[in-house]
């Protein structure tokens, strides 16, 4: 194993024998507040699997000129690894200024997805929340939170799976004791 940290971005490279290797990236993408950075690191680094959390997605379309990260980073996203498999786990939706929006994990490949499960965590009320209301006091201890696990098909046959988290948060955006 090998892993470079980047500023806000860890690569890590896993080496299965002289030959082989599993290009790894995981990103908390702030609900899309680095985008374009964190886009821009992706197109450099053409990782093989690339974990990400806090991923806002628009349900519907959205006007070219919109620069809320809530509505433009999911095309900026997709744009800086074009080739790659998209699975979209999302927690919740909800309602912005400019319409809809859902936020969640995304597990990119660049392997075929042979499987996708979505496993929500018991903290918060425990499954995807269609109407989620974002809290103003910085109080998330209901927030949705999903395991993402994919199963992929890498080349010579086989499988390899992959899970994708974002952690656990209490009260007023504190870490959430262990249970």
């Amino acid at each position: 194993i090998n892993a470079e940290y980047m500023g806000h971005f860890l690569s890590v490279y896993f080496f299965f024998a002289m030959s082989e290797r599993l290009h790894v990236v995981s990103v908390n993408f702030w609900e899309g507040r680095h985008a374009r950075a964190c886009a821009d690191f992706l197109a450099a680094e053409s990782p093989d699997v690339v974990g990400l959390q806090e991923v806002p997605r628009p349900e519907g379309a959205v006007a070219a000129d919109v620069e809320d990260c809530n509505y433009s980073s999911w095309s900026i996203l997709k744009a800086a690894l074009p080739e790659h498999h998209v699975f979209f786990a999302a927690t919740y939706t909800t309602n912005g200024p400019h319409g809809p929006y859902s936020r969640g994990n995304v597990i990119l490949s660049r392997f075929p997805i042979l499987n996708e499960e979505i496993i929500f965590a018991e903290n918060g009320i425990g499954r995807y929340d269609p109407d989620y209301v974002i809290p103003t006091d910085n109080d998330y201890h209901d927030q949705p939170t999903n395991f993402q696990v994919a199963r992929l098909a890498p080349p010579g046959g086989g499988t390899w799976t992959v899970l994708n988290v974002h952690g656990l948060w209490g009260r007023h955006a504190g870490d959430t004791p262990a249970w």
